[in-house]
């Protein structure tokens, strides 16, 4: 299983997503996350955000799969990289895309 900093790097690394940081389960997760790993961690506060988070996922995702909810906010979301595939561009991106 992976370590919280670990899933913390990848959910922050989805820089080419841009919406993904600021949908709610997402923001939820990561403030939870954040509460987590702080010297002195605050527990109560990252239980609300827990809360904060399932309540999010469940309003948008009847299955409750996280993963599941994120796929399909990645198959929505509008960066440069699906805008040119979807205009058949896809060779024209530069390599570090």
């Amino acid at each position: 299983m992976e370590s919280m900093t670990q899933l913390t790097l990848r959910l922050e690394g989805m820089t080419l997503y841009t919406q993904i940081r600021s949908l709610p389960p997402v923001a939820a997760l990561l403030s939870m996350m954040a509460q987590t790993q702080k010297p002195n961690p605050d527990f109560s506060a990252a239980l609300e955000q827990y809360s904060r988070f399932c309540s999010a996922l469940f309003a948008h995702e009847q299955s409750g799969s996280f993963p599941d909810y994120l796929f399909d906010r990645v198959l929505q979301d509008e960066n440069i990289f699906t805008l040119a595939c979807a205009r058949g561009q896809f060779d024209t991106l530069p390599p570090l895309l």
